[in-house]
C-alpha cells in the first residue's frame, strides 16, 4: 500500500466523521418511550397473574384443609381489582362460591338453623355449579322453621 493510497483512505474517514448532525441516523426518543411502555405493561400483567395465582393457590389449599373461613377471607381480600381479573374471575368466583356452600354445610351440621350458615348460602352467585345445591338447602332450612 502506497502513501498516496493511505493519504486518501484517510481523507474518506475524516470526511466521514465531519459529515453534520443532519446527515447522521438519530434515534426517535418516541421508540424508546413505546418500548418502555410496553415492557411495563407486560411486567405488569405478568405479576398480576403471579399474584392471581398465588391467591387462588392459598385459597385452595384453605380449602383441602378445611379452613373455609380463610379462604373465603384470601379471596374477599384479594389486592387485584376486579377489572384485571380479580375475584370476578372464573377460577376465583368459583373458588369463593365453593368455599362459602362448604362453610355454609359445616355450619348446618353443627346448628340445622345457624343464620350465618343461611346468609352464607345466599351469597353464592347464581352462575354457579353450587347455586341449586345452596337453594335446596334455603328451602329445606325454611320449611323445618
Amino acid at each position: 500500500m502506497d502513501d498516496q493510497t493511505a493519504d486518501r483512505m484517510l481523507k474518506e474517514i475524516d470526511e466521514a466523521g465531519t459529515r453534520s448532525r443532519s446527515q447522521t441516523y438519530k434515534h426517535p426518543m418516541v421508540i424508546d418511550l413505546l418500548l418502555a411502555l410496553g415492557l411495563l405493561f407486560a411486567m405488569g400483567g405478568l405479576t398480576v397473574s403471579f399474584v392471581r395465582s398465588y391467591i387462588t393457590h392459598s385459597a385452595n389449599a384453605s380449602i383441602i384443609q378445611g379452613n373455609y373461613k380463610a379462604a373465603i377471607g384470601i379471596l374477599r381480600s384479594s389486592p387485584i381489582p376486579e377489572i384485571l381479573g380479580g375475584i370476578g374471575s372464573d377460577e376465583g368466583d368459583d373458588l369463593l362460591n365453593k368455599a362459602l356452600y362448604l362453610d355454609a354445610l359445616e355450619k348446618l351440621d353443627a346448628n340445622a338453623e345457624d343464620p350465618t350458615a343461611l346468609q352464607e348460602l345466599t351469597k353464592i352467585s347464581p352462575h354457579s355449579r353450587f347455586y341449586d345445591s345452596a337453594q335446596t338447602l334455603i328451602k329445606q332450612t325454611q320449611e323445618r322453621k
